[in-house]
């Protein structure tokens, strides 16, 4: 795209987020190669994802500024 069209960069937002792999995937993606992720690691992203989810809903549990701020964990 930068060749073609003479930007200086692209931007990628929201993508990242459905793709997280994107980034690793760009510098071949104009090679002509694409890297797809293996089972692994949508094994280990989502096992990352779910480990931060549940320590943020231990902080929610336990944190005072929180529960007096209104915001109350899930039962």
């Amino acid at each position: 795209m930068v060749a073609e069209t003479g930007c200086h960069a692209v931007m990628i937002g929201r993508a990242a987020s459905a793709n997280p792999w994107i980034f690793r995937q760009m510098p071949i993606h104009g090679h002509g190669g694409y890297d797809r992720p293996t089972e692994a690691d949508r094994h280990r992203m989502i096992r990352a994802y779910f480990e931060m989810l549940l320590a943020e809903a231990e902080k929610a549990r336990t944190c005072p500024a929180l529960l007096s701020s209104g915001i109350r964990p899930a039962r």
